[in-house]
């Protein structure tokens, strides 16, 4: 028994005949293709086993204010930086850390906070660390003290954090940074 049709036998075949044989073949092919494929080696994904770090904002409020007496406003959050890879991340290093303090449309002040920001020399897979950031403005009267205090409970008063840390993967040795930059308010934070 053969299993390709001559010519005549072909012919001599009704129309359901024919399109049964059709679909045998592509069964056929598509169980071999999918052995094949099945079986056939995969490179494996690196990107999943790099290290992967990101930041994270603690609870509500995000951003807080005390006025200790007699210095001012002081302004603080806590962002938390977390490797989600499978490799561990060391050598971290900031390469930027800029905070933008803004009031409404009109008025921003740029603190370059890079010198207070230090970062571990290793962080494991699946672990964290967290850091307190602060803006401080010891000379403000307490008149302009308030109109910050109303701007902040209107949620016109955020924060520009601008980050780029730059880490290299603890067993391929191959570098890697990343920048983000993140609007804390009171209530939510915005990626920009």
């Amino acid at each position: 028994m053969k299993l390709l049709p001559t010519k005549r036998q072909w012919k001599e075949w009704t129309l359901p005949s024919r399109i049964s044989y059709i679909g045998f073949v592509l069964g056929i092919l598509s169980l071999g293709f999918s052995l094949a494929f099945y079986y056939w080696p995969q490179t494996p994904d690196t990107t999943s086993d790099q290290p992967q770090l990101s930041v994270l904002f603690t609870a509500k409020p995000y951003l807080r204010y005390s006025t200790p007496p007699g210095s001012g406003i002081e302004l603080s959050y806590e962002i938390c930086v977390r490797n989600s890879g499978r490799h561990p991340a060391k050598n971290l290093r900031y390469l930027k850390g800029t905070q933008t303090l803004q009031t409404g449309p009109d008025i921003s002040i740029t603190v370059d906070s890079l010198p207070s920001l230090r970062a571990p020399d290793r962080l494991a897979a699946s672990d964290h660390y967290c850091q307190i950031l602060q803006m401080r403005n010891p000379a403000l009267s307490t008149e302009q003290i308030g109109r910050f205090i109303e701007r902040y409970n209107s949620g016109d008063a955020a924060i520009v954090l601008e980050l780029e840390i730059r880490y290299s993967d603890a067993f391929t040795k191959k570098q890697y940074f990343f920048e983000e930059r993140n609007k804390i308010k009171k209530d939510r934070v915005d990626i920009l």
